[in-house]
């Protein structure tokens, strides 16, 4: 057990190391410590710059482990190569959905060090990170290893240590308390433990481990007075998010596993379960709790088309066709285009799909995408919708994604990136900018687009058709929930056909119908200030971004 007298001194988180701790000779290596890190989808030079961090540590390099949890295919061939550049062990999992602690559990299966350290893959260590904690881990064995982090506003662009303790940004940065996701303990204390409880997804999997650490007999130390963890600011993944209720809940149906026998265990996992694989650790065992799948939704994907580029039919029929969730139908609704190029979208569909499609030609002298999405509504054969553009191109994973979001109470919008055509077979992704809040590609339940009598057809060709329905489903009291940034579209840039469509009919009839001013509302800034309640959905992201995903 620890003393408290030999410690150092205390404050309201724990207790902190003293310089005894630091002046003892160290005799264990940087070896016997392995680094294990969940990873998601995470912007690979985060990533890069976490492990350089560790491969940089005074006494040498500790074992890392880089535990991929379903990244799409972009981002896993970026780790690959970053951790063959910086030597560190990458594996990867392909799970229904990202599971953190899951993550974790895989990347323990390969520990054979003596003290395993779960950590943030956004964490950047300071060159004595490794030699502090093994020097206390060498006091204190049966110690839990804590260390509050530095939150820097940036991420540092290829890491010059030398440079980097020194930075200005450092002494401004906050310091934020977190009885964390970042936790060292020994490996052996980890699996009388059974590991991470993977119910609870991405927030709380550290608390939770830590209480029952605690249950063990176990006393938190920490570290932060001699060594420093530096967070580097990025966006959150909407489905790790969870709101304080939530977390509540959780902290009192916590896994309290000592003195549990197997078979309890196992009814009291697979009680819990909602979705995904559990895999939990037992005295070196492994075991796989059953579990009830949910039943998967159907979508009709829409489409209007009138003289689009074929090529860039082409490109969205190709990504449309190679998505791996099958369970959803096509409908192109080819409204007004001349009669040789519906022959030829025809033989474009033919030939490249091999999923069910429909194809409906519509006579019409002018273009209106109104018109077109509401006879591809009508025509719709299941009971969700996803309207879509014949210029867009879809990652593998984007309708398996869009699956888990949909709700009988919800409208969904779209994170659209803009692209070149000719960067679609390079490094396009890397450079495109976005709009991470568009209107312009909507999903939901069917019934809630009829039941406010679809796209208003008044309004001709296209551009303003998409906010006002938006504006709608926000009067009746329908949430409007970003996908970003799991379901992701790339819209490939192309000139725009000239047509007669008058832009300020459209307008004027948005501005009666809702009474507001006469300025002008284009684009995305006819989002930003027609829609207040986009404030107020901001600050209550968290909740709701959690519900649609569970």
């Amino acid at each position: 057990m620890i003393e408290k007298s030999t410690i150092g001194f205390e404050h309201k988180f724990g207790k902190y190391i003293n310089n005894e701790i630091i002046n003892q000779e160290l005799k264990l290596k940087s070896t016997d410590i392995t680094f294990c890190f969940p990873v998601w989808n995470v912007r690979p030079e985060i990533v890069y710059n976490t492990l350089l961090s560790l491969c940089n540590q005074n006494i040498g390099k500790p074992k890392i482990i880089l535990s991929d949890i379903s990244s799409n295919k972009r981002y896993s061939n970026r780790y690959i190569k970053i951790c063959k550049e910086l030597e560190v062990e990458y594996i990867y999992h392909k799970e229904d959905y990202p599971n953190k602690p899951l993550a974790l559990i895989y990347a323990t299966e390969r520990v054979d060090t003596l003290y395993i350290h779960y950590g943030d893959v956004d964490e950047i260590h300071s060159s004595n990170f490794v030699e502090v904690t093994l020097k206390t881990l060498q006091k204190y064995p049966n110690a839990i290893i804590f260390c509050k982090r530095k939150c820097l506003p940036y991420v540092p662009n290829r890491l010059n240590f030398e440079k980097f303790e020194k930075d200005f940004y450092l002494n401004k940065a906050d310091l934020r308390h977190g009885y964390g996701n970042s936790i060292t303990v020994s490996t052996e204390l980890m699996k009388l433990v059974c590991g991470m409880n993977i119910e609870l997804m991405s927030i709380g999997h550290g608390q939770d481990l830590y209480m029952r650490l605690l249950a063990k007999g176990c006393k938190e130390l920490w570290i932060d007075n001699f060594t420093s963890l530096y967070h580097q600011k990025h966006s959150r993944h909407l489905e790790n998010l969870k709101t304080a209720e939530e977390r509540i809940k959780f902290r009192k149906t916590v896994f309290w596993f000592n003195n549990k026998k197997i078979t309890e265990i196992k009814k009291f996992a697979s009680n819990f379960m909602t979705n995904g694989h559990a895999k939990f650790i037992h005295d070196n065992k492994m075991f796989l709790p059953s579990f009830k799948q949910k039943e998967r939704k159907n979508i009709s994907f829409i489409v209007g088309i009138r003289n689009k580029d074929l090529k860039l039919v082409k490109e969205f029929l190709k990504s449309i066709n190679e998505q791996e969730y099958k369970n959803f139908e096509l409908i192109v609704i080819d409204y007004g285009s001349d009669e040789i190029y519906s022959k030829l979208l025809y033989e474009l569909c033919r030939n490249q799909l091999q999923i069910d499609w429909f194809l409906y030609r519509v006579g019409a002298d002018k273009w209106s995408r109104s018109k077109a999405l509401n006879t591809g509504l009508f025509l719709a054969n299941y009971e969700y919708v996803c309207f879509i553009d014949a210029d867009i191109v879809l990652e593998k994973e984007f309708t398996s994604r869009l699956e888990r979001f949909l709700d009988k109470d919800k409208i969904i919008s779209f994170d659209v990136r803009y692209i070149k055509y000719e960067d679609l077979n390079g490094n396009l992704f890397d450079n495109s900018y976005f709009y991470p809040f568009g209107l312009g590609i909507s999903a939901g339940y069917k019934k809630n687009y009829t039941e406010i009598g679809g796209f208003d057809e008044r309004l001709e060709g296209w551009g303003i058709e998409d906010n006002d329905l938006i504006e709608r489903f926000i009067a009746k009291g329908i949430k409007v929930i970003p996908a970003y940034p799991h379901c992701i579209l790339y819209h490939i840039e192309h000139p725009v056909l000239a047509n007669e469509i008058d832009k300020r009919k459209n307008l004027s009839i948005v501005k009666e119908k809702f009474e507001i001013d006469k300025r002008k509302y284009l684009g995305k800034r006819l989002v930003r200030q027609l829609y207040p309640q986009i404030r107020e959905f901001k600050l209550d992201l968290k909740g709701i971004a959690y519900e649609i995903s569970s």
